[in-house]
């Protein structure tokens, strides 16, 4: 068995690609993606990041002591 692998793509590349996907679209997404200063939203990304992932934790910490209590 031979595995084929599609090139690595992102999210905007794979959509554009697409055959399904209309001009129109393809126009406005690579607009607003010329707008976006990747740079500023980098930190903005981590500042959000780090609550979310304390949460998550939290969320793991109760749901296995709620687990081992019951077990």
């Amino acid at each position: 068995m031979i595995k084929k692998y599609h090139q690595a793509a992102t999210p905007h590349q794979r959509a554009w690609a697409h055959p399904a996907t209309l001009k129109r679209p393809v126009i406005t997404m690579n607009a607003r993606f010329k707008k976006l200063n990747l740079g500023a939203l980098q930190p903005q990304i981590l500042d959000l990041t780090g609550p979310l992932e304390t949460l998550v934790q939290a969320k793991a910490r109760a749901h296995h002591n709620q687990t081992t209590a019951a077990g």
